[in-house]
């Protein structure tokens, strides 16, 4: 703190020298607002702000998990946030009945694909597939120093275990004058690593945007003037401020739905296509010598099933797949968001029934900005800062 002091009041004095006279300060005076104004002084002159530190991103915190042995019976990994413990307990496939944060053992990939997929249902953290070293790194959902303090720990077989009791490495985004700093009627913005340019804050003549073409002053009808291009300033169309048109839409992922009530049997399939790969998931008995990729084995119950069908699908990365509600459905959604989605094809051939509701995933839209929320115009941004108020941002050259 005194090292930023010395180098502001370095900064103030060269400023007051440089463009101005030193003011000498009385007994109860306020040194901060000398130096404050000095700033500003500097900024009018140079038209550049003065950059004392950098942000920082937000971070999400991570850890490592290694499990390079297959667990047995009881094993356990253990994951706590807040008052939230999730402890996750491997279980035979042969198990009777499958409950929450229970995993099936299977071969060693496919114990790690069954802990992935549980793990993650819980949404505290995601698991990295584990790699060829069998090491899985598990990042918190949420991104900051938060993680930082979700524990980890394991009870597993020989040397396997986390790297760390907590997640580490968590850091939370700050935001500073590297990039962006306010001053008394303007906004100076950092668009490269040597160039500055400024904004000028301009109140606006009123703060509620008008929806008849009366308010114009032009005969141009109103379905003419509610376009963008007309969207410029007062000598146009007598307004400084724009119209809403229509809201922007989020970006969407599309999502179907798989029906899975009846255990599978032997070839039994699930296909999921996208572009030019398409992914056939082949239901295997337990007692398969060779496991092979997108093979699924057939647990002892219809749980087990489910449960093993998500981890090896979603291990493929196209689509994600929650957890089988009680009707046994599992919401099957692209990792990819918007409309390309909607050409991921879903087929079965399944036990009874149990089948997609539909042929292709549904639902998936694109995001668009229009003029809702920010609009352009020739030397000025308008920004919608509430329901029903605009500002705009005159836009000159340094």
């Amino acid at each position: 703190m005194v090292k930023k002091m010395t180098i502001l009041l370095a900064i103030a004095m060269t400023a007051m020298v440089t463009y101005g006279a030193v003011p000498v300060l009385d007994r109860g005076d306020n040194g901060s607002a000398h130096i404050n104004q000095a700033l500003s002084d500097l900024y009018d002159e140079v038209e550049t702000p003065v950059v004392t530190n950098v942000p920082t991103s937000n971070v999400q915190a991570s850890g490592t998990l290694t499990m390079a042995v297959v667990p047995v019976t009881n094993d356990t990994v253990t994951i706590a946030y807040g008052a939230t413990t999730n402890e996750y307990t491997f279980v035979e496939t042969n198990a009777t009945a499958v409950v929450d944060n229970q995993v099936v053992i299977g071969t060693l990939v496919v114990s790690q694909s069954n802990l992935i997929a549980i793990v993650e249902a819980d949404g505290v953290v995601i698991m990295g597939d584990f790699n060829g070293s069998d090491e899985s790194t598990v990042s918190a959902v949420i991104a900051g120093t938060a993680g930082n303090s979700i524990a980890t720990t394991a009870s597993l077989q020989v040397a396997d275990d986390f790297t760390d009791a907590t997640l580490l490495g968590g850091i939370d985004m700050t935001v500073t004058d590297a990039n962006i700093e306010l001053s008394t009627s303007w906004m100076y913005v950092k668009p490269s690593s040597t160039v500055w340019k400024k904004m000028e804050l301009l109140a606006m003549s009123a703060d509620t945007p008008t929806t008849t073409a009366s308010n114009y002053t032009d005969a141009v009808a109103l379905a003419t003037l509610l376009t963008a291009a007309n969207y410029t300033d007062t000598a146009t169309n007598g307004l400084d401020i724009p119209f809403t048109e229509s809201a922007p839409t989020s970006l969407i992922a599309s999502a179907g739905t798989l029906t899975m009530v009846t255990i599978p049997v032997t070839n039994d399939t699930v296909t999921i296509a996208s572009g030019a790969i398409t992914n056939i998931y082949t239901f295997v008995a337990t007692n398969a010598t060779v496991i092979i990729d997108n093979e699924v084995v057939i647990g002892a119950n219809v749980t087990n099933s489910q449960v093993n069908l998500i981890a090896i699908v979603e291990a493929d990365s196209v689509v994600t797949m929650g957890t089988f509600n009680g009707s046994d459905e599992s919401t099957i959604t692209a990792v990819t968001a918007g409309t390309v989605g909607n050409s991921i094809a879903t087929t079965s051939s399944l036990q009874s029934t149990d089948a997609f509701t539909a042929g292709t995933l549904s639902g998936g839209t694109d995001m668009t900005v229009t003029d809702a929320d920010i609009l352009r115009a020739t030397g000025y941004i308008y920004v919608k800062i509430s329901a029903i108020a605009w500002r705009k941002i005159t836009l000159e050259a340094l």
